[in-house]
Order: structure tokens, then C-alpha cells, then sequence
């Protein structure tokens, strides 16, 4: 029972998933040839339960879905190429060269049988020619499962990480298939491993996904989170006869019902961790990013602590970049870090515009432009090539957008850095309004000391007055070359003192009309040989 339950969960979540990705195979690599590949998975487990389903009548038409497995490995060979983006059309080609004719073979020529095995009334248990094409599958499968190899070899980064997903969840279904080889070996055990067969497509499919589809992933999440329920809902309806009241439909009803009711909650909070694995981050981690982000002093010190707190998180290097403000012609001064160090850098952006990248952290207000301090990159390293975190300000608007690097990111990294990219982007706003502040506090000071200079101005142009008037009286009986030369020298103080007071009382400009001919006319009066006359 607890057998067909699983096959039945895995054909369900099989077609499920495929028709899932059918909706946007368009926006995934190896999207479509893996969409064929899941409904070959479900045919092939329909070939395997349909004599259960209609008796001994149905054993052909099973027979005959199970042929297609052939087909299948050879699909899933061309998502393997479609998915890395390897130039191996001649490989995909020689697959389905391989895959077709196994098919037919398995069609026209009986493949085997149904035998009862382990308790199971029905097991389908290949003959020569049912080994031969498992062969063939084996064959082309394998040469898909080299394919994720040579690309898990030769990537880096994040998009090796998707690889080496896919690989773990082909790794998977490939343990769950040993349950047909202990059948088809006859070996002494229950076929096991084929109760995790509903969990292959979903890991499949979730080493596939991007972040762009954070629908697909949560539909993902959710397919999951269900199949674990009905997973455990089986079992509780697997273990009821074994009690003494194993006969109470009650029983058994009451027994999925509090299943669902205690295990609800922690079997989704284990769907969200596997579908974004890394990707939980609690209010305590907003509330830590922020203390760590708020002492900044500046940009770069912004961008310096923003790439060690988020490589850090993803054990990975990131770039982190705090934009400036648009400067003369275009230019943006970027401080950016690189875990911690912080290349010079001064790149040249087109304004942006509100369509051109996901937007996951916005704080409006107006720009302080920060001025960049050097600093250098880590020998060795190629911050062009980490994934960037980029924090700019677009119109009146703070955002943080998740630059070049990210397409091959699992949903969990991804997830991370989009929830740190609003707290980034909110402390950037803050240290902004801080510079704002800091700037306006320094203008009233300068306010301040200039009235003071004012005051000092006129209090000192009033006291030299009053000196000027005794020493012009107490010459006043010299002679006249000595009036004369004090004379001189009184008159220069005191215009002094009427530049003082000119300049410390307050003043405005009152625009009034004047005839430019009129003051053209005068200023060429004063200057001989010079003559002004009117033109056509």
C-alpha cells in the first residue's frame, strides 16, 4: 500500500511540476526538454501502476509506457545540454538516435512481465530485451549525468552551485530507481528506496529554478510542503490496520487529521528551507544588518561593511556599490567594496530608469555626493566577476538592485540578498539625511561667524570714527602741507570705515531700469578719441 502511495505522489507531483514549467519554460534554460522529461517520469510510473489500477487486462498498455524510458533518458540527456548551454548538438543527436529505436524495440518485442515481489502483486521484471533497453537508458542517461559534470568542472561561482543541484537531485533519482533493481535483481529486501521517488521531481525542478520566477518557487514550495503531508497522510493510513482499532474508518480519518493539524506548520517551515535553502532571514538578522550598516561614515566606509556582512551571510565574495549622485557630464562616482576592500573606481552610468532592473530596496529623498577615497582590490581578484550588489539613487528614489552575477543564483542567496538590499538601501538613505544635516549645521555656523564679523565690522568702523575727528581738529592749526598730508590719510581711513560699514550692514539687490545707450554714451565721454554712435 505504502508503495503505490509514493509512486502515486510522485506521478501527481511529476505532472504537476511539468505543467508548471510549461507555463514559464520560456524564461528558464532546458525548461522545455525538462517539462518532457517529467511527463516521461509520470508515464513510466504510470507503466508501472497501471495493472494495479486495472488488473492483469492492463499489463500491455503498462508494458508499452514503460518501453518509453528509453526516450526518456534521451530527453533528459538534451535538458542536460540545453540546461549548461553545451555545444553538443551532435551528442543530443546520437541520444535520440540511441533512445528511439530502444523504444520501438521495447514496443514490438515483449520487454518482460508483472511478478509479484515483496508483497507488491505487480512489479514489472525485464527479460533479455527488457535489459537491453535499460542498458540504452543507462547508456544515455549517463552520458547526461558526464554533461553536469564537465559543467560542474569547468563553472564557477553561483553557477556551479545550480549544477551541482541538479546533480544531487539526479543523484537522488537515481537512488530511488535502485528500488527497481532490487526487483528486477531479486534480491532478498523490500524495494525501499522508492519511497522517496516524490521528492525527485521537486528537487529536480527546485535546482532549476531562478529567483525571477519567485512564483514558480512558491508554487514549488507549496507542492512540497503537499507532498509531504500526503507523504505522511499515507503512512498514517498504512499504520492504522496495525492497531487494535485498525478497522475504524474514524480511526483513520482522525489519525490523518491530526497529522496534518501538528505537522502543518514545521513540515512548510521545511519546504521554505529546502526551496530557499540559505534564504531565511529572521527580524534579529534586519535588526543586526542595521547596527552593523548604521555607524558608516561615509560610502565607501557603507560599501566596505555591506560586502563582508552579506559575503559573509553567503559565504561567498560579493561586490557591494554606493552610487553617487550624477555629476558633470554623466559621471557617477561609485564606492565600491569587495568583502571588506575598496577598489577606486569611477564608472560612467546612463541616468537610470525606473524599468531597467528589479527593484528590492527603495528610500526617497534627495542626494549627498559622497568623494571617493581610493583604496584598492585583493590580489587575485576579479570583482567584475562577483555577484554585485549595486545601492544608487534613481530620481528621488534609494534603491538597492541586484546587479551582473546573479542569474545562476539558487532562490536562497538570492532571497538573502534582496531583503539586505532594503536594509542597505535604507541606511544609505539614512547616512544621506545625515549628510544633509552635518552640511546644514556647517552653514549656520558659517552664518553665525559672518554676523559676528559683521557686528565686529561696524563696532570697529564707529570707534576709528571718532579718533579720525580729534587728529583732524588737532592739526588744525599746522601748517598747510601738514593739514594736507593728514588730510589724506584721515580720508583713506574713513573710506575704510564706510567699506566696513558697508559691508556689515545688510544688503539686497533691487533690479531697476537703465538705459545701457545712455551709460554707453558716458563711459566713452571720459575716454578720448573714442566715439559712440548708433548703428542699423
Amino acid at each position: 500500500m505504502i508503495f503505490h502511495v509514493s509512486l502515486s505522489l510522485a506521478l501527481m507531483g511529476s505532472l504537476a511540476l511539468a505543467a508548471m514549467l510549461w507555463r514559464w519554460a520560456d524564461r528558464v534554460a532546458g525548461a522545455r526538454p525538462l517539462t518532457w522529461f517529467l511527463t516521461g517520469v509520470a508515464v513510466w510510473i504510470m507503466g508501472n501502476e497501471l495493472p494495479t489500477w486495472f488488473g492483469p487486462q492492463a499489463e500491455r498498455a503498462g508494458l508499452m509506457l514503460l518501453a518509453t524510458a528509453a526516450l526518456t533518458a534521451a530527453v533528459f540527456l538534451h535538458f542536460t545540454v540545453a540546461f549548461t548551454r553545451t555545444r553538443a548538438g551532435r551528442l543530443v543527436a546520437a541520444g535520440y538516435a540511441a533512445g528511439i529505436p530502444a523504444m520501438l524495440l521495447s514496443i514490438v518485442l515483449v520487454p518482460g512481465g508483472y511478478e509479484p515481489f515483496a508483497g507488491l502483486q505487480y512489479v514489472a521484471i525485464p527479460n533479455r530485451i527488457g535489459w537491453v533497453t535499460s542498458t540504452v537508458w543507462a547508456l544515455v542517461a549517463g552520458a547526461g549525468q558526464l554533461v553536469l559534470l564537465r559543467a560542474l568542472l569547468t563553472r564557477r561561482g553561483l553557477a556551479r552551485r545550480q549544477v551541482r543541484a541538479v546533480m544531487a537531485s539526479s543523484a537522488w533519482g537515481l537512488l530511488c530507481m535502485s528500488g527497481y533493481a532490487i526487483a528486477a535483481l531479486r534480491l532478498p529486501m523490500a524495494p525501499w528506496p522508492l519511497l522517496g521517488l516524490p521528492l525527485y521531481p521537486v528537487l529536480l525542478v527546485h535546482g532549476i529554478l531562478r529567483h525571477e520566477l519567485l512564483l514558480a518557487n512558491a508554487w514549488a514550495r507549496r507542492a512540497l510542503a503537499w507532498t509531504i503531508l500526503v507523504g505522511i497522510a499515507g503512512l498514517v493510513v498504512a499504520a492504522v490496520p496495525l492497531l487494535p482499532f485498525g478497522d475504524s474508518r474514524l480511526a483513520t480519518a482522525a489519525g490523518v487529521g491530526i497529522a496534518f493539524l501538528v505537522l502543518g506548520g514545521p513540515v512548510r517551515r521545511l519546504a521554505e528551507r529546502i526551496v530557499y535553502p540559505g534564504g531565511n532571514v529572521t527580524p534579529a538578522d534586519l535588526a543586526a544588518w542595521r547596527a552593523a550598516l548604521r555607524p558608516a561614515g561615509d560610502p565607501a566606509d557603507l560599501a566596505r561593511r555591506a560586502a563582508a556582512l552579506v559575503s559573509r551571510r553567503l559565504a561567498i565574495p560579493v561586490r557591494v556599490s554606493v552610487e553617487g549622485a550624477l555629476s558633470v557630464q554623466g559621471v557617477t562616482v561609485s564606492h565600491s567594496a569587495v568583502d571588506g576592500a575598496v577598489p577606486r573606481s569611477l564608472h560612467r552610468h546612463p541616468p537610470a530608469r525606473p524599468g531597467d532592473l528589479p527593484r528590492h530596496g527603495a528610500v526617497t529623498d534627495p542626494l549627498v555626493e559622497p568623494e571617493d577615497d581610493g583604496g584598492g582590490e585583493p590580489d587575485g581578484m576579479d570583482s567584475t566577476a562577483l555577484p554585485w550588489l549595486a545601492c544608487r539613487r534613481a530620481g528621488a528614489v534609494w534603491e538597492t538592485v541586484l546587479e551582473t552575477g546573479w542569474d545562476a543564483a539558487p532562490p536562497g542567496p538570492r532571497r538573502v540578498a534582496a531583503l539586505f538590499g532594503v536594509v542597505l538601501a535604507e541606511e544609505a538613505h539614512g547616512l544621506e539625511r545625515a549628510g544633509m544635516l552635518a552640511a546644514q549645521e556647517r552653514e549656520r555656523q558659517t552664518q553665525a561667524r559672518l554676523a559676528e564679523l559683521g557686528a565686529l565690522a561696524a563696532a570697529v568702523a564707529h570707534d576709528v570714527r571718532n579718533p579720525l575727528n580729534i587728529i583732524g581738529m588737532a592739526v588744525a592749526m599746522a601748517d598747510p602741507d601738514t593739514r594736507a598730508e593728514v588730510s589724506e590719510q584721515i580720508g583713506r581711513i574713513a573710506r575704510l570705515t564706510d567699506d566696513l560699514l558697508e559691508y556689515a550692514k545688510p544688503w539686497s539687490v533691487t533690479p531697476s531700469p537703465h538705459d545701457l545707450t545712455a551709460l554707453a554714451r558716458e563711459a566713452a565721454a571720459r575716454r578720448p578719441g573714442v566715439a559712440c554712435h548708433a548703428t542699423e
